[in-house]
């Protein structure tokens, strides 16, 4: 991590960083928030700020960190998840193979279809074209509770939200592309990527000529329904609706829509693949274990950990932060993974660095939960343990986003002494903004912070940009004059 540049302005003393973050503070866009900050020295352990540090916020993302550390100090930043394919013990693998087939899903959140083609391609390569056996989908290393506690009901019918299983497939999810009939008064045409039929399909759209929908839009008396593709998710039925208007000549719409039953799209996208590399399977797909002594004849091996986290961290992605909970819980204590056994994992961490858990909670692993509830003190006391945590703590710090450089924080705080030497980590929900992670002061000692904002409606805008400024403000900050440039 590099030293935060000098800036003409800096800030000398704790007295008065204090007032500049009083002053930020002060902030009219936070008259009805509630707000708390904590900043730590890690060279000397020094509590440089503190303001509600000891009250309890919503994470909302911030929870990644925790999760995290989870994943780290149960499987290690090189570890590797892996996705196998097996037959029966006794089988041969020639052209026919009297067996099942078990697929052993790993909680990859990365699988994609151009992985699963190429365990298919392993088993064209043994010379197989059958199989007299069904699709076995084994997701034991994971429970079945598809969602996390505490999760909205509304939040379902969104590719933010696929089932969390072990079994994962392109996010467990299905991309839509609409566009027009050239025919109008006829449905609209579409696509799927993958384009494997799981579906099933209801499309009442009606394309129309640009000229008649600007008859439409010129009749107050009637309501126009733009073109869309949605699953039935209130009753959690995997039948999607293609609806209203499809307008001749308008770009392809696009909806990325989630499947429901993951083991059954796993197994179906497996059959689909085998079927066009010439392998027939005569059974059915099916949910079961495989055995211990079956054989292993194709598999594949996701990126390490170090990568995984970097791929949660940067965009804060949910679905790899609830899987790599759950697998730091099957890891530590065992199989089926769950967000229990991952929040033991968190605990015991924290408890070992002497971060009372008593009076916090955890409930998931991407902070999407408002059952969260954590002290800003709770959040620098994690940095802290973390980084002093040799074995892994650069790989937590480079999975974090870089202010004015990438992830969540590509486009903020450019023009600041934070630009380029800040690491961290965002966190939004609907009325809750934090962030924390740790920037360079401007004598070069590592400083952890956490803003915790929350209760106030309206856009997180305004209250970002006042974080940003108090990561300037730390970025800017110095205990000794000396550092500034002046005699």
């Amino acid at each position: 991590m590099q030293v935060a540049p000098l800036r003409e302005h800096s800030i000398i003393g704790k007295d008065a960083l204090a007032a500049t973050i009083d002053r930020l503070l002060q902030d009219p866009v936070l008259k009805t928030a509630t707000t708390g900050v904590h900043v730590v020295n890690l060279t000397n352990g020094d509590v440089l700020y503190s303001r509600n540090a000891d009250k309890l916020f919503h994470p909302a993302s911030n929870m990644k960190l925790f999760t995290s550390v989870a994943a780290l100090t149960t499987m290690g930043p090189e570890h590797r998840l892996t996705t196998r394919a097996l037959i029966d013990s006794a089988a041969v693998p020639a052209d026919t193979v009297r067996s099942p087939i078990w697929l052993t899903g790993a909680g990859d959140p990365e699988f994609t279809l151009g992985d699963m083609a190429e365990i298919v391609e392993q088993l064209a390569a043994l010379g197989i074209t059958a199989i007299d056996g069904d699709i076995i989908c084994d997701d034991s290393k994971l429970d079945t509770l598809y969602m996390g506690e505490g999760w909205m009901w509304d939040d379902k019918s969104s590719w933010f939200w696929p089932p969390l299983s072990a079994m994962v497939v392109n996010r467990n999810s299905v991309e839509f592309f609409l566009r027009a009939d050239s025919m109008p008064g006829a449905p609209a045409r579409y696509r799927t990527v993958p384009a494997i039929p799981y579906f099933d399909i209801v499309n009442t759209s009606i394309s129309l000529p640009r000229d008649s929908l600007r008859t439409l839009l010129a009749d107050s008396t009637q309501t126009i329904q733009w073109l869309k593709a949605e699953r039935r998710w209130q009753k959690e039925q995997e039948i999607i609706d293609i609806t209203g208007y499809a307008v001749t000549g308008a770009p392809e719409k696009n909806f990325t829509i989630e499947v429901v039953d993951a083991v059954r799209y796993f197994g179906t996208v497996f059959r689909a693949l085998c079927e066009r590399a010439g392998i027939r399977i005569t059974g059915s797909i099916r949910r079961g274990q495989a055995p211990e002594n079956a054989r292993i004849v194709a598999s594949h091996a996701s990126p390490p950990l170090s990568s995984l986290l970097t791929a949660m961290n940067k965009p804060s992605d949910n679905l790899h932060a609830e899987l790599l909970l759950k697998l730091a819980g099957a890891a530590a204590h065992g199989t089926p993974g769950t967000a229990k056994k991952g929040i033991r994992v968190i605990k015991t961490f924290l408890g070992q660095a002497g971060i009372d858990t008593a009076t916090i909670r955890f409930s998931d692993g991407s902070g999407v939960s408002r059952y969260n509830l954590v002290m800003p003190k709770t959040i620098t006391g994690l940095l802290a343990a973390v980084y002093d945590h040799f074995s892994f703590s650069s790989e937590f710090i480079a999975s974090l986003p870089i202010a004015g450089i990438d992830g969540t924080l590509d486009r903020r705080m450019h023009g600041t002494a934070a630009e380029g030497v800040l690491h961290a980590k965002t966190g939004s929900l609907s009325g809750v903004s934090t962030l924390a992670g740790y920037v360079p002061s401007a004598e070069g000692d590592m400083l952890a912070f956490s803003i915790m904002m929350s209760h106030f409606t309206g856009e997180a805008g305004p209250r970002r940009r006042i974080q940003d400024r108090i990561c300037d403000a730390l970025a800017r900050f110095s205990m000794h004059e000396k550092f500034t440039g002046s005699e």
